[in-house]
């Protein structure tokens, strides 16, 4: 398929290559040849861009890829936390164009908290499904899918923290979000479910009282 777009002159982006079987390796080879064959002779000007996670990469297809060179590195979202808030301001403006959408601070919270297994490509797909379904002007916690809620601190939790942090998303799911009720649910004082709320990273800022 790649083969026949680039030989009609489309501009060709292959994903995620570390999932090309080694036993594959070849056929990528031939088509990466083939297409620096005709650029270099000015036969073609479009272009084929390749994206990676070394990482995860068969020997073969490294091998294949480290001939052709890299024209630029990143670092996955799980090892740089720090720069997620920058790329989904990026990732906002351009999913939603017509600044329609803003996202609270506690959502933007569990961006960052979560590890993004699916790296840029999961961040982009979320934040254009968040602009699609979410009716009001600003994308609040609750309106995050599930597993991005309850993302859990970028700390190792002991399994006493854990079983705490899933009591507590249970309380306060019951409770509608009543942070009251679901102290009165868990048997403790309002004021140690806040704190407990900031230590485990479930601060959100956005339940009631």
């Amino acid at each position: 398929m790649q083969q026949k777009l680039l030989s009609d002159g489309a501009d060709v982006v292959l994903r995620r290559a570390e999932h090309i079987h080694e036993v594959d390796a070849d056929q990528l080879t031939a088509v990466v040849d083939d297409h620096r064959s005709v650029t270099i002779t000015g036969k073609r000007t479009n272009t084929l861009l390749i994206t990676v996670d070394r990482d995860r990469c068969s020997p073969p297809v490294l091998a294949t890829l480290d001939e052709i060179g890299y024209a630029a590195r990143t670092q996955p979202l799980a090892s740089t936390p720090e720069r997620i808030p920058a790329v989904v301001k990026r990732v906002l403006d351009q999913v939603d164009p017509g600044g329609r959408h803003t996202m609270s601070p506690a959502a933007l919270q569990s961006f960052v908290q979560w590890d993004w297994p699916g790296n840029m490509t999961e961040l982009v797909g979320t934040l254009e499904a968040l602009v699609k379904q979410v009716p009001s002007s600003v994308i609040e916690r609750k309106h995050l899918p599930r597993h991005l809620q309850q993302a859990p601190p970028r700390r190792r939790m002991t399994l006493l923290e854990t079983a705490e942090r899933d009591a507590i998303i249970k309380a306060l799911d019951a409770a509608s979000g009543n942070k009251s009720e679901a102290a009165e649910l868990l048997g403790m004082g309002r004021t140690t479910l806040y704190r407990k709320l900031r230590q485990l990273g479930l601060d959100t800022g956005e339940t009631s009282l």
